[in-house]
């Protein structure tokens, strides 16, 4: 049900964007990198720090909205009473909201659904385990240059099962 719901969302999504981005004037497209600083929290284990790094790809129907795709590996994992904790991987896709404040800021947030697969290690055992939720983040985006963004916000990755991942992210992206 929660992917028809999202399909039908990116698509209406799109037909929309599709038809208001013709006469956009600003680069559409981009790529780029971020460091996510997450961290793992569940109320009857240690926090973990789980960071990970993302190449994201986004494409802006209009100056307001648009979608982004992401997919990220593990950059680090932590090691508390014996258990090693670390992000495999993850990905999700996202509708982005831009709300300008200057001529090279603006506001951004998004809305979409995660799947996120962590990996552990207990006493020489390893499981990997996958799940997937809505996830969200806010932040805020500088034009650098005319092809070069930087990005930094906040992002809650996955929120279920009485565990949240969720931390601070910074990026550079390349628009075209």
């Amino acid at each position: 049900m929660k992917k028809t719901v999202l399909a039908i969302a990116l698509a209406a999504a799109s037909t929309i964007g599709f038809a208001t981005s013709a006469s956009a004037q600003e680069s559409n497209t981009s790529v780029g990198v971020n460091y996510n600083a997450f961290g793992y929290d569940r109320s009857d284990t240690p926090d973990f720090d789980i960071p990970s790094i993302s190449l994201v790809g986004g494409y802006k129907f209009n100056q307001y909205m648009g979608v982004q795709a992401s997919y990220g590996i593990n950059a680090g994992s932590t090691k508390k009473d014996g258990v090693e904790l670390s992000t495999d991987s993850h990905y999700g896709m996202a509708l982005t909201g831009h709300i300008p404040v200057a001529d090279a800021f603006s506001i951004d947030g998004k809305i979409g659904y995660n799947n996120v697969t962590l990996k552990g290690k207990v006493d020489g055992y390893s499981s990997t385990e996958s799940d997937s939720s809505l996830g969200w983040g806010v932040g805020a985006s500088y034009q650098a240059t005319p092809d070069v963004k930087l990005s930094a916000g906040y992002e809650m990755l996955y929120n279920g099962d009485h565990v949240q991942i969720a931390g601070a992210t910074i990026g550079a992206a390349y628009t075209f």
